[in-house]
């Protein structure tokens, strides 16, 4: 990605995990985390002092305005936090992620975090939000295993097309990669490419 400046990159919560060396400052929440913790130490080592900057460096968000008073903006978790305090896990409905936005006006927001791609929309006011879920490019949450991702267009006069697009790949050569890899409990990684479910669905992070 450094290669590519045409792209827009915002900041992940485990980009800043690694950047930030989260392991030596907070104490895990689950096992899960404790976990994540470790693969984050050990994706550090394997980085360079350049890319670490690189990465660090990500905005938090950003906004594109394709015509006055029509605005897309594009978060990781949520529009006042990263993921790591706060999220919109599909369990919530309708009116709470209202709740949650209430002070965040856009016509589109898009974030990831959450592992399964949606559009939602959300009434804010007067005024309906489309809230677009682009995640998870390689490893989804919600029981459908294909990798997905997010198209934002804007039609003019204020009309937005958002949809979720999935994609066939070969999963199990994935999976197998993930499973030898260098990655502690790599069978955990392996799992959910396969079935498209979190690997301890009793104890979902988010």
């Amino acid at each position: 990605m450094m290669d590519r400046p045409e792209i827009d990159i915002v900041v992940g919560n485990v980009d800043l995990w690694v950047t930030r060396k989260i392991w030596e400052t907070a104490t895990p929440k689950s096992p899960h985390q404790e976990w994540m913790f470790r693969m984050m130490e050990m994706t550090r080592e394997r980085l360079s002092e350049e890319q670490l900057e690189w990465l660090d460096k990500k905005p938090f968000s950003m906004t594109y305005t394709p015509e006055m008073g029509h605005d897309f903006h594009v978060f990781h978790g949520t529009p006042y936090d990263i993921g790591d305090a706060d999220a919109f896990p599909f369990r919530l409905t309708d009116d709470e992620i209202s709740e949650k936005l209430k002070n965040y006006n856009y016509d589109v927001m898009a974030h990831g975090h959450i592992h399964g791609p949606s559009v939602r929309n959300i009434k804010n006011g007067d005024k309906v939000n489309q809230l677009v879920c682009a995640a998870a490019v390689g490893m989804s949450w919600d029981g459908d295993p294909r990798p997905s991702y997010a198209v934002v267009e804007y039609k003019g006069d204020g009309v937005w097309d958002c949809r979720a697009e999935r994609v066939e790949c070969d999963i199990k050569k994935q999976a197998d990669f993930n499973e030898n890899s260098w990655i502690e409990h790599g069978e955990r990684i392996a799992g959910m490419i396969r079935s498209g479910t979190f690997w301890n669905p009793d104890h979902m992070p988010h």
